[in-house]
C-alpha cells in the first residue's frame, strides 16, 4: 500500500494517513464521470493523475500539453470528498478545454461553459483549510535611520558574513538588532 503520512508542524502529531492507491482509483473514477458528461471519453486515456507533497495552498492544477492533473495530497486528506470530486472535475475541465481549443482560457468562459456541462458551478478557488499546513518563517529585525524594519534569514545570514544592505527608504546601511520573530 502507498501511503502519505502528514505531520502537523507545530504540534508533530500525525493529522492523517493517505492511502495513495485508493485515492487515485476515486480521482480515476471522478474524471470518468466529467468526461463523460462532456461526452469526450477519448480524453480519459490520455491524461495521468498523480500527486503532489507540495501543495498547501491548492488544490491541484492542470497541464494541458503534458496532460496531467496533480493533486494536492496534504489538502487532500482534510478535503470532503465533494471538494475532492469538484477539483478533479474542475483540472478536468482545463484539460478539455486545452483539448478542444489547443490552447488553456484559463478560467475564461470555454472552460465555464464545460464546468456548467460537468453539473458545477465555475469557481475559480476552493475552500479547503490550508491554515495548518502553512509554512512558519523567522524574520529578523534591524535598524536605520528612519526606523526598524524586518529581513528574511538568507539576508540575516549575509549581512552577519559581511555583506552590506540598505534601507529601501532611507537608503541607510542596515544594522542587525539581533531580534528574531515567527510569521505564520
Amino acid at each position: 500500500m502507498d501511503c502519505f503520512v502528514f505531520i502537523h508542524n507545530c504540534s508533530n502529531k500525525v493529522i492523517k494517513v493517505l492511502d495513495y492507491s485508493l485515492e487515485l482509483e476515486k480521482a480515476y473514477s471522478w474524471m470518468g464521470e466529467g468526461c463523460e458528461l462532456l461526452s469526450l471519453w477519448e480524453v480519459y486515456d490520455l491524461i495521468t493523475i498523480e500527486f503532489n507533497k507540495r501543495f498547501t495552498s491548492r488544490m491541484g492544477d492542470a497541464n494541458g500539453r503534458k496532460m496531467l492533473i496533480r493533486l494536492s495530497a496534504p489538502l487532500w486528506t482534510v478535503a470532503s470528498e465533494k471538494q475532492k470530486r469538484e477539483t478533479v472535475i474542475h483540472e478536468l475541465c482545463h484539460i478539455v478545454d486545452y483539448y478542444i481549443h489547443e490552447r488553456s482560457s484559463h478560467h475564461g468562459e470555454p472552460w465555464k461553459i464545460l464546468m456548467r456541462q460537468c453539473g458545477l458551478e465555475p469557481q475559480r478557488c476552493h475552500v479547503v483549510d490550508t491554515a495548518k499546513f502553512k509554512k512558519k518563517r523567522m524574520r529578523y529585525r534591524y535598524a536605520c535611520s528612519c526606523g526598524k524594519g524586518v529581513t528574511t534569514k538568507v539576508a540575516y545570514n549575509r549581512i552577519k558574513r559581511g555583506v552590506v544592505y540598505r534601507c529601501r527608504t532611507c537608503k541607510e546601511e542596515i544594522t542587525l538588532t539581533g531580534e528574531k520573530y515567527i510569521v505564520v
